[in-house]
């Protein structure tokens, strides 16, 4: 029988992912809009890591921000990242804030009509990657640890601004967590062209070199199809590799799920329970999971040069881990009977 994790209520509708629930907070929605399209104006200064001139005045954005531990000053500095649907704001206490990304230049800032449409799609993407993140770390799988906030441009402001925090991804380095973005290579803390898991290619060719590696990486692999994580949009599939120790250098390939959400559609997220799959779709699922995150993981190996010799590399990791997978989930399937 399927089981539900411990301490993860089922959900049925938005508004019972997590504390924050209010949209309007009890205001017009053209003074809602109002407060939205003078922060899109404001976070559009903002200075972007590795574009903006240094020798230039850097601005910076103060807000205030309500949490679980209540409504606290800090003080937006740079964008980290960002995609056509969210930008990462490097915030002064370390976290990072995720917010909606909205390009001036293509929409009519002025119409209050879309602005509220913005902001209410905004609004389900946050409670989907929060959600999400809870579930991940009920699963013992990394996440950025997200959490949903509301920033206010004011501490007495009446309207606030839909948004979620998360673990920046030079806070999970000092942790030893170096992170592939597959969706933004160029804020991955695991290097392209710099950092590798072998030095020496006739290491790399041996696949039981790997098995100590790739260990942890099976139990997620396991844990996502068990409890129906999502990853078809291959946006969410990223991946850690964490130092194990210095002195000689070892690693753990772990899975690291975020990017959940889209501005197009309602994801279809997991309800906290976990599946009975047939050996044929569990098999499907764990050879699509493997080969995305192996075939991740040598493209930082032999960066910039990734040929069909290496495909065969990433072929024969596939068939010879993804039967261990099926063992650990055909295994864990007798446990619940």
């Amino acid at each position: 029988m399927a089981a539900i994790l411990p301490g993860l209520t089922r959900l049925t509708r938005f508004t019972e992912f997590t504390e924050f629930t209010e949209f309007i907070d009890g205001s017009c929605e053209a003074e809602v809009a109002c407060v939205y399209q003078d922060f899109f104006k404001k976070v559009q200064e903002l200075p972007v890591k590795g574009e903006s001139d240094s020798s230039e005045e850097r601005t910076s954005l103060g807000v205030w921000i309500q949490d679980s531990e209540g409504l606290h000053k800090d003080v937006l500095l740079e964008v980290v990242g960002y995609g056509c649907f969210k930008k990462a704001v490097k915030l002064e206490s370390g976290r990072v804030l995720l917010i909606r990304n909205v390009d001036l230049g293509n929409i009519d800032i002025h119409n209050i009509k879309l602005v509220q449409e913005i902001a209410a799609v905004w609004q389900r993407a946050v409670k989907e990657e929060v959600f999400m993140s809870q579930l991940l770390s009920k699963l013992n799988l990394l996440s950025p640890l997200s959490r949903e906030v509301r920033v206010f441009l004011a501490p007495d402001a009446a309207v606030s601004i839909a948004a979620y925090s998360s673990e920046s991804f030079d806070q999970a380095l000092r942790r030893g967590v170096h992170v592939i973005d597959t969706n933004t290579p160029k804020v991955s803390t695991w290097k392209y062209c710099e950092n590798r898991l072998f030095s020496l290619e006739e290491d790399r060719r041996k696949l039981e070199f790997w098995d100590s590696m790739v260990k942890p990486l099976l139990i997620d692999v396991a844990q996502v199809c068990k409890y129906g994580v999502p990853y078809l949009g291959k946006d969410s599939l990223n991946v850690a590799i964490v130092k194990i120790s210095d002195d000689p250098p070892s690693y753990a390939i772990r899975y690291f799920g975020f990017d959940f959400s889209s501005k197009y559609r309602v994801s279809k997220l997991p309800d906290g329970f976990s599946k009975v799959l047939s050996e044929e779709s569990a098999a499907v699922h764990v050879t699509r999971i493997l080969t995305l995150m192996f075939g991740k993981v040598l493209e930082y190996e032999y960066a910039p040069h990734f040929s069909s010799r290496e495909y065969d590399l990433q072929k024969s990791l596939v068939e010879r881990y993804a039967p261990q997978v099926m063992a650990l989930l055909s295994a864990s399937e007798r446990d619940h009977k």
